[in-house]
């Protein structure tokens, strides 16, 4: 599965929804945003952001009394490596020394 098709605001989300140990309301979602990552975002907003992942299959939602909670549907540990083998692959040619001498300060290029 390619990841390259989600924006940075939705990838915000995603990860605040993927952090969270139990699925997580719109406020929480909201409340995370803002604390954390000092985005003042609206409801309205962050709603079409959970849309866009929904639509492509990365979030599931459901409701509970008057709530709706989302939830990942995908493995964090497989996403953050398939995250870094896309941008190995683009910016090192899929070497991972390269990527691991760049992390360690290293000259790469």
């Amino acid at each position: 599965m390619l990841f390259s098709n989600i924006t940075d605001s939705e990838m915000l989300v995603l990860k605040v929804i993927m952090d969270g140990r139990e699925p997580l309301s719109l406020v929480e979602i909201q409340t995370v945003l803002k604390e954390k990552y000092k985005k003042e975002w609206k409801r309205s907003t962050i709603c079409t952001f959970i849309l866009h992942l929904s639509d492509k299959g990365y979030v599931e939602s459901y409701r509970q009394g008057r709530s709706f909670y989302y939830r990942s549907k995908l493995d964090k540990n497989a996403f953050v490596r398939q995250r870094l083998e896309t941008f190995s692959d683009f910016y090192f040619d899929g070497d991972k020394q390269k990527l691991l001498d760049c992390l360690k300060g290293g000259k790469v290029f």
